[in-house]
């Protein structure tokens, strides 16, 4: 059966970071395709974390745009469409709604170790199976980025790796990928030019003066990387995990 991973995120903006790590992981629990879901409002980081969270619509254009040509990622306006506070509980529902088989969430290891802070936690692994991103150097194991509240729901495989929740039968898998951080400097160029020009739209996208507009034009405001490629590793970056834990409550 086909399975499908989802990794979420603000993508203010995209970079290559994400894309590998959704490439490894689907790799490596061979996934037919990634998900990558952009947060329409993150509960977590109202203002996006670094700096203003560009329009909704512009940060879903840029992620089309970054996995173009891509078999393996594919954009998902899920959160985006549904507008509000982004809670994975309901992005879950909804993409169990529109997909036959269980899901796996890809999500770093410190969002990870938070998850007992986001909305209805044990459901989430009745819907989902769980693969927690580690990259090297990463302190501790999987049995150590279980939050506190929810270790004893789990059952640890000997070696450590992996865990299966015991209430819903969801499974829980540390998966290693690679450590490399790159950002585009035309997607920070674009990212800084929307600050500085329409500070008014705010997450959604919209602002009622037309600003919506952007995602039919974003994706030529960068020329995405090549995501399927081998990048070589430089220093350790934040990709794909924080965002998650911005947007995910």
């Amino acid at each position: 059966m086909t399975r499908i991973g989802v990794l979420g995120g603000t993508f203010n903006p995209i970079h290559v970071g994400h894309l590998r790590a959704a490439e490894e992981v689907g790799e490596a629990l061979d996934l037919s395709r990634v998900l990558l879901v952009p947060s329409a409002q993150p509960p977590h980081k109202a203002n996006g974390g670094d700096g203003p969270l560009a329009p909704g619509a512009l940060r879903l254009a840029w992620v089309e745009a970054a996995c173009a040509g891509n078999p393996r990622l594919c954009a998902s306006d899920v959160e985006i469409a549904r507008g509000g506070a982004s809670y994975t509980i309901d992005t879950l529902r909804e993409l169990a709604d529109r997909h036959a088989s269980r899901p796996v969430f890809v999500i770093g290891s410190d969002a990870f170790a938070e998850l007992d802070s986001w909305r209805e936690p044990k459901q989430l692994f009745a819907l989902a199976d769980f693969a927690v991103m580690a990259r090297p150097g990463t302190p501790g194991r999987l049995a150590d980025w279980i939050p506190a509240a929810l270790r004893g729901e789990f059952e640890l495989d000997a070696d450590g790796g992996a865990a299966r929740h015991r209430a819903t039968g969801g499974s829980v898998r540390a998966v290693a990928i690679s450590s490399l951080t790159a950002r585009p400097p035309s997607i920070w160029s674009a990212c800084r030019m929307w600050s500085k020009a329409w500070p008014c739209c705010g997450a959604a996208g919209s602002c009622g003066t037309g600003h919506e507009t952007v995602r039919a034009s974003a994706s030529r405001s960068f020329e995405a990387p090549a995501p399927h490629a081998r990048m070589p590793s430089t220093a350790a970056s934040t990709a794909g995990e924080s965002e998650r834990a911005s947007a995910a409550t």
